[in-house]
């Protein structure tokens, strides 16, 4: 029995990691049309993409989420730099 519940917990880990995999490809087409690359932006500035996914965020949803995130980002940084040539 056991064996039974662990297959089972398993394949519903697998399935949820393989939606999860489909809904992030939707968000790396999403974010292209907002004009920003996932892999550029998430190396410099990392979004919580699980958290929007487990929140039940549409991907297109999650995609402004991030943009919005990391434009803030990036416009902290260049405030940062302008105060310190000033």
């Amino acid at each position: 029995m056991v064996n039974s519940m662990a297959t089972a917990t398993l394949l519903r880990e697998s399935h949820i990691q393989q939606d999860h995999t489909a809904w992030l490809g939707e968000v790396r087409i999403a974010l292209v049309t907002l004009g920003m690359k996932m892999d550029a932006c998430q190396e410099n500035w990392e979004f919580d993409f699980r958290k929007e996914y487990e929140s039940g965020s549409t991907p297109f949803d999650a995609a402004v989420h991030a943009h919005d995130f990391w434009w803030q980002q990036l416009l902290a940084e260049s405030r940062d730099e302008c105060e310190r040539v000033a």
